[in-house]
């Protein structure tokens, strides 16, 4: 019997693997900066997968419902994992290092998901990639899960503050430094401005998501 579409539970499902995958996103940050030093976010118990230690009333609420209702687009996150820099091994480097290891979580999870896309073919053989997407409930939610992943790992690398990007490119060129410390106030400000006035400008994400999709169905039909 195929799987019959019904909207309310499709939302249901975006939901909750949006949820799941950024709290996977928000341990991933504190569980690398406990390894490398700094168990702030840890003693504050956020290396769960629970997204109640995450949400945020600001960042989760507040900012995507007055963007949503102002400007007629919406983001959002999660509570920021709180990081004592001092308290790492190597400041600069491990920051860096708990910054990647949010996306990281992200493309791991795609990486994962594929897998039980392509394990799925092994049942069902002679069953085409859409024609999967249409008529089992298991490959729409595998769908969802590498499609929020692939968009919050990728919109996450842009390197403004306090995307995460930003941590990785200041240390990695370190005379951006000064100027990236400048921008942490009002980086999340001058994200939302060029967001609604050059929404154009992250078209690049739209483009590593097709492209990782057509790789991702390249995958499927040959193994």
């Amino acid at each position: 019997m195929g799987y019959i579409l019904d909207p309310t539970w499709d939302i249901v499902v975006w939901i909750l693997i949006l949820v799941l995958s950024s709290s996977f996103h928000e341990a991933a940050h504190a569980w690398v900066a406990w390894k490398c030093g700094d168990s702030t976010a840890k003693d504050l118990g956020r290396i769960t997968l629970n997204p109640i230690s995450h949400i945020c009333p600001y960042n989760s609420f507040l900012i995507p419902a007055i963007l949503y209702f102002s400007l007629g687009f919406t983001f959002g996150g999660a509570k920021p994992v709180p990081i004592n820099p001092m308290r790492m091994r190597k400041p600069d480097r491990d920051m860096a290092l708990a910054s990647a290891a949010g996306p990281l979580s992200n493309f791991i999870l795609v990486i994962i998901a594929v897998v039980c896309l392509i394990l799925y073919k092994r049942f069902f053989p002679l069953m085409s990639l859409k024609e999967a997407y249409h008529s089992s409930l298991f490959v729409r939610i595998v769908f969802c899960t590498i499609f929020l992943n692939l968009l919050l790992g990728f919109f996450n690398l842009i390197p403004i503050p306090p995307l995460d990007g930003s941590r990785i490119l200041r240390y990695l060129f370190p005379f951006l430094r000064d100027i990236y410390n400048s921008l942490d106030t009002v980086g999340i400000f001058l994200l939302i401005l060029i967001l609604n006035a050059f929404p154009k400008a992250f078209s690049f994400i739209q483009d590593m998501i097709l492209y990782s999709w057509k790789f991702i169905a390249f995958l499927y039909k040959n193994m």
